[in-house]
């Protein structure tokens, strides 16, 4: 018989997603997370990946249906009324911290330009604006590469006067409110980037688009430690980093904790394949949750800076996995999925991202972000090959435990 895990069924596509977290872990996850970071009880843990191989018998629509049911949920919580609304500290564009009279917070990043606007090649990466549609953006893709690792992300049409400026109690906030030349009420809050009044947040003339993502549990609930990425860029206009410069950097990796045992390696890699997928260079640091020790999964936070530039591809986001040559069987094999003509990146991100309330206005996505999305796939792909040309051990079987209970559960039901 399997193994014991806690599972759920999602409508009438229970083989799609479900949960299969071993039993010393499942009652800490569902007692940490809050009911809106589990709203498809497909959390991945990294001793038991989320099963996604019936996915290949349904259709795309079916997939679309199990894969977000909560999304009007989770819209509709985030649209009832504002309580207030303060700065949120650190961080170096601004950011808000929104409250709901049903104690519900979520992390509010403003629109600052067009969703069309392509970065500037003359701007570095850490010099780049934040995107509201980057983060739901983000949060889509990693829900369809069946990662589960961003808190939920929803769009949402606020008003500038009536949401953020008679409800703010901030101070930093409240007095940079100005009416600008062409009527729009704007305001640029306190942060180091990008806040002034060169730089503002506008409404249109009071109508503004943001991004709204729940928050995580208090940390004194659930303590979080931050990792500093091995390959981290320099954030420097003239320095490479230490990965820049050696291309056997990734044997040195394997060989320091957290990396030398356990998930943690693949888990990076993991991802690093989000991260070049949807361009974005400013990958720092990543979280995890401190209860779970090594046997934990990644939070990937703070994606404000994807979907900066579709025309150019940015190679050396896939490092990880260009100088380590492993990922798991699992991410390969939705890879693969998601690079068929039924089930092609491009086309399930667009109907997936129509669920948003902001596509109402205009796509989330533009169509040159979306090709670049399959253009990348593909990328990734070949890389792989390429690994598996040159080595035996590039696959990371995280699925060897499922085929084996499979198998069991087959051979008894015979």
């Amino acid at each position: 018989m399997m193994s014991p895990a806690v599972g759920c069924k999602i409508r009438n596509v229970p083989t799609l997603l479900t949960c299969k977290l071993p039993v010393h872990l499942s009652t800490s996850v569902s007692r940490l997370l809050p009911p809106c970071f589990l709203p498809l009880c497909a959390l991945r843990v990294s001793s038991s990946p989320g099963d996604f191989r019936p996915l290949h018998r349904h259709s795309r629509e079916e997939q679309n249906i199990a894969i977000y049911p909560h999304i009007e949920i989770l819209s509709h919580s985030y649209s009832i009324l504002t309580l207030f609304l303060v700065q949120k500290t650190g961080g170096t564009q601004l950011k808000l911290l929104i409250s709901f009279p049903n104690h519900g917070q979520a992390l509010l990043k403003p629109m600052k330009q067009s969703r069309d606007t392509e970065t500037d090649v003359n701007l570095f990466y850490f010099s780049d604006f934040e995107r509201h549609n980057a983060e739901i953006s983000a949060f889509h893709l990693d829900r369809l590469l069946g990662f589960n690792r961003i808190p939920p992300v929803v769009g949402r049409l606020m008003n500038v006067t009536a949401d953020i400026r008679e409800k703010t109690t901030d101070h930093k906030v409240s007095r940079t409110f100005f009416t600008s030349p062409a009527g729009n009420v704007c305001f640029y809050g306190q942060c180091e980037y990008y806040c002034s009044t060169e730089h503002p947040v506008c409404g249109r003339p009071h109508l503004l688009e943001v991004s709204l993502a729940a928050i995580l549990p208090d940390l004194s609930l659930a303590p979080r430690r931050s990792w500093r990425s091995p390959w981290r860029r320099s954030y420097s206009r003239t320095k490479l980093a230490q990965w820049e410069k050696n291309p056997n950097y990734c044997d040195s990796v394997k060989q320091t904790p957290p990396y030398s045992q356990g998930t943690r390696l693949v888990d990076l890699i993991d991802m690093a394949v989000l991260d070049f997928l949807m361009s974005n260079m400013d990958r720092h640091h990543y979280e995890t949750f401190e209860k779970f020790g090594n046997e934990t999964f990644l939070l990937h936070l703070d994606n404000g800076r994807a979907f900066g530039r579709h025309s150019q591809d940015e190679p050396s986001i896939l490092a990880p996995l260009q100088q380590c040559c492993r990922i798991r069987r699992s991410t390969l094999l939705r890879l693969r999925l998601l690079a068929l003509p039924d089930f092609r990146l491009s086309d399930v991100m667009r109907e997936s991202l129509a669920q948003d309330p902001l596509a109402d206005a205009a796509p989330l996505l533009s169509e040159a972000h979306l090709s670049a999305l399959d253009r990348r796939l593909a990328a990734v792909l070949q890389v792989v090959h390429t690994c598996q040309e040159k080595h035996t051990d590039v696959i990371h079987d995280d699925l060897d435990r499922y085929d084996q209970d499979s198998l069991t559960d087959r051979n008894t039901k015979q």
